[in-house]
């Protein structure tokens, strides 16, 4: 008897130690666990199926599927006929081919540009014997990226309603790098590197009103490729090193980081946040981001490790993890909830009525609509 007793007393031991441990290892080593049940999906969208060499926008009125032979449809997933101009359409201008897409505009492969913030589209730049490589939205200008005849890229700036492209005063003699706007104090900043001495050499031209010059900051034997523009300081990221000017040239700190390493740079009224998914910044403090408000000032912050296309969405930050799950972060680095679909994601846009609704594009190019909430039928 006194064996049976002890038999079980030592089988319920071994059931409370593995107990204990599954739980220890679901909370500590695999979070995923703790994601909430898979969205929904909402059946009222309408799937769109987007060509493995084509991608997805979204503009004013729904999405645009861009590419060759670009599609239009509005927020149900229902397709619309091509929203342009009908002289347009009757003079032969048809857009074959979107190469690119920002907020409010469109590029197309034979260099013209068209405003989508309203239906029908307006076509505000066209220039077949241009090379545009790319444009970037700063309010009411574009930053635009022409090839000149040596296949490098110059710097213009377009205003929306103006079909005339401006040049930068004073930067003979550099290859443009990148660019920066903050649209509040409408300051502009271009990163170069100078062509025309013995030793590396980083030029930032700064301008006010967007065109304006306002100085330059020269650094020596620096290389640096990426720039953020604030009000009044500026974000230099190099291979090893992110450095911090004001715009009289001042330099106001420096964080080391690992070479090379990507980062995602999200940027709000109020701050930039640059988060660095796969390393740690700022020497051995176990943080991988730094948040920089509109003064210059820094702090170093610790979010989840390997979060993927990480974006601002009104007062949080959202991304990927493990490829099928939607997680959401406060400004803090604390992580709010974290919500598992039943497949894989390629991207995503939030949406902007319906709470914890989420466009999904997944990895079978479908765009889906996925909710925690079914009695929701507001457009969007």
């Amino acid at each position: 008897m006194k064996n049976n007793v002890k038999k079980k007393k030592s089988f319920l031991l071994i059931m409370m130690i593995a107990v204990v441990s599954l739980v220890v290892y679901f909370a500590f080593f695999n979070t995923n666990w703790l994601a909430k049940p898979a969205f929904m999906l909402d059946d009222t969208f309408h799937s769109i199926q987007v060509g493995n060499d084509q991608e997805i926008s979204p503009f004013s009125r729904g999405f645009i599927v861009t590419g060759k032979s670009p599609a239009y449809y509005d927020w149900s997933g229902i397709q619309m006929n091509p929203p342009y101009r009908q002289d347009d359409i009757r003079e032969g201008n048809v857009v074959d081919n979107i190469i690119q897409a920002t907020d409010n505009f469109i590029l197309t492969d034979d260099s013209r540009i068209f405003k989508t913030s309203e239906i029908p589209f307006t076509l505000v730049y066209s220039n077949s014997e241009a090379k545009i490589k790319n444009i970037r939205e700063f309010g009411e200008y574009l930053l635009v990226d022409v090839l000149n005849a040596e296949n490098i890229a110059e710097f213009y700036l377009l205003k929306a309603d103006s079909d005339f492209l401006l040049s930068f005063d004073g930067t003979a003699s550099t290859v443009m790098l990148d660019a920066d706007c903050h649209l509040g104090s409408k300051s502009l900043s271009l990163l170069s590197v100078g062509i025309d001495t013995h030793i590396p050499v980083t030029r930032v031209f700064h301008y006010t009103k967007m065109q304006q010059p306002h100085g330059i900051l020269t650094l020596e034997d620096v290389m640096m490729y990426k720039t953020h523009r604030l009000e009044d300081h500026i974000i230099l990221v190099g291979n090893d090193t992110i450095l911090c000017y004001n715009i009289n040239g001042e330099k106001a700190w420096e964080i080391d980081k690992p070479g090379n390493a990507s980062y995602d740079a999200i940027k709000t009224d109020s701050q930039l946040l640059m988060y660095f998914p796969e390393k740690e910044i700022g020497g051995n403090t176990g943080t991988n981001a730094v948040v920089i408000n509109r003064s210059g000032g820094y702090k170093l912050l610790s979010l989840p490790k390997y979060v993927g296309n990480l974006k601002a969405f009104k007062s949080i930050y959202i991304g990927i993890e493990y490829n099928d799950t939607i997680i959401r972060i406060d400004r803090n680095g604390k992580i709010l909830s974290r919500y598992r679909l039943p497949e894989g994601i390629k991207e995503y846009f939030p949406s902007n009525s319906k709470e914890n609704s989420y466009f999904v594009l997944t990895e079978d190019n479908l765009l889906k609509l996925y909710t925690t909430d079914l009695r929701k039928d507001d457009d969007d």
